[in-house]
This record gives structure tokens, C-alpha cells and sequence, in this order.
């Protein structure tokens, strides 16, 4: 319920006036009897936008299941790393490594969340930072321990895997569809309800609801767009941190 609360709190109220201000085109093409039949251009302008439109939407989305996949692997290395060691090292040193992988998670979230400050996104790097150079730390103790060569070159092959994904979600972060496609998809999708106002006309005050309609169906596509650009965040299909409970739990 909170997600949807902020998914209301986020969208832009001054959108809601794009429909009102087609509405009133319409209202005006009908009042000075300016109505025109215009299947082409408006096959033109929805088709080959929502074409474009499709592609973003598309790639926004695939850049959210990318992430869920790079998440998935970082607490199955984590996991796996855990089980080994509990096998291996002293009950301090459980301890200590079940209090970094936590707070790996905890500082991952905090460092993906779409509105953490620069000053606290760059504390979280740090620790991220951290975490990967004691994982070689726990490589050599678990060296010292007993784990045979070939399995700690597994560990060691896990931390570098990880350190990759990480920098996939890194760039998921910090890279998104170009603005200059998304700025004209708006733009496009925005002007052509204007032009295409003769056309509403046709069907009397019934085509002032129709054109409000559709373009409040246009401008929350425009915005649940907008939102799966950053999949980390409050959104109710961003992509969420639920499993740090059971990690918590897990790791015990």
C-alpha cells in the first residue's frame, strides 16, 4: 500500500493538464465547426510513435529483469560463501563475516535507491568497497583453515564475478534510455493529440471525453515509462530489497 501511496505522491499534477487542454481543442474545433476526417496522419503519428514508444518501454523493462537477475546472483555467491565458511572458520569469525554480508545488502540498497544522496551514495560505495576487499581476506582465512586450492580459487573466482555484477548494477543506475528518444516520444505523443483535435471533432461532445481520455492514457504511459527507467526505488514494480529480512534470517 505504501508503493502505490508514492506512486500517486510522485506523479506530476501538471500533467493532468494535457488532457484538459485537449479537451479543450476539441471543445474549440467544435465550436467554430472545424472538423476534418484525418485516418492518415493519425495513423501516421500512433503508429510510428507508439513504435518508438514500444522500443523504450521495452528496453526500461529489460534493464529491471537484468537487475533482478544481478541481485539473484550476488546472495547466491553470498550464500554459498556462507555455507563454506561455517564449515571452516571460528565462531568469531562467523560473526564477523555474517555482520559484513548484511551490511553488504543494507549498503547495496541504500547505494541503488533512486533518491539517496550524493554524500550517502558515495558512503555506500565505500562500503561496498569494503566488503569486496575483506571477502579476499576471508578467502586467505579459509586458506589457512584447511579449504583446498581448488576451492579457494572458487571463492576467489566468486568475488570477481561479483565485483561484475555489481558494475552491471552500476550502470543500470547510472545509464538509461537517451533523453534526446525519450524527449521527443513526450513531446511527439503530446502534440499530435493537439493536431489530431479536428478528428475528435467528428464525433460531437463525445470526441471532447475521447480526446481527454486518451491523452490521460498517454500521459501515465509517459510516466510509468519514466519510472522503469530506475528500477531501484518505491515504485510498486521497482525492484525491491524484501529478501535483506531473510538474509538476515538465512545467515545465522
Amino acid at each position: 500500500m505504501n508503493k502505490w501511496n508514492n506512486f500517486f505522491k510522485q506523479f506530476p499534477l501538471k500533467l493532468l493538464a494535457i488532457p484538459f487542454l485537449s479537451a479543450l481543442c476539441v471543445w474549440y474545433c467544435l465550436w467554430i465547426g472545424f472538423h476534418m476526417e484525418l485516418r492518415v496522419l493519425a495513423t501516421i503519428f500512433f503508429a510510428g510513435i507508439f513504435f518508438a514508444f514500444a522500443i523504450t518501454m521495452n528496453t526500461a523493462n529489460v534493464r529491471r529483469f537484468q537487475a533482478f537477475d544481478e541481485i539473484a546472483f550476488l546472495k547466491s555467491c553470498v550464500i554459498s560463501q556462507w555455507l563454506l565458511a561455517k564449515n571452516y572458520l571460528n565462531e568469531e569469525q562467523i560473526l564477523a563475516l555474517h555482520k559484513d554480508m548484511v551490511s553488504f545488502f543494507k549498503a547495496l540498497q541504500g547505494f541503488l535507491h533512486q533518491y539517496t544522496r550524493k554524500e550517502e551514495s558515495e558512503q555506500k560505495l565505500r562500503e561496498i568497497d569494503v566488503f569486496f576487499e575483506k571477502w579476499i581476506k576471508t578467502a586467505e582465512d579459509l586458506r589457512k583453515a584447511g579449504l583446498a586450492s581448488p576451492e579457494i580459487s572458487r571463492v576467489l573466482q566468486w568475488h570477481q564475478q561479483m565485483i561484475f555484477a555489481f558494475e552491471k548494477l552500476l550502470s543500470i543506475k547510472e545509464n538509461r534510455t537517451p533523453k534526446t528518444l525519450r524527449f521527443f516520444i513526450a513531446c511527439a505523443l503530446t502534440i499530435s493529440l493537439f493536431v489530431l483535435a479536428p478528428q475528435f471533432a467528428l464525433y460531437g461532445y463525445f470526441g471532447i471525453f475521447s480526446a481527454s481520455f486518451v491523452s490521460l492514457i498517454l500521459v501515465v504511459l509517459i510516466r510509468i515509462q519514466g519510472m522503469l527507467e530506475h528500477p531501484f526505488g518505491d515504485d510498486p514494480d521497482d525492484v525491491g530489497f524484501e529478501f535483506l529480512e531473510r538474509m538476515e534470517k538465512r545467515l545465522k
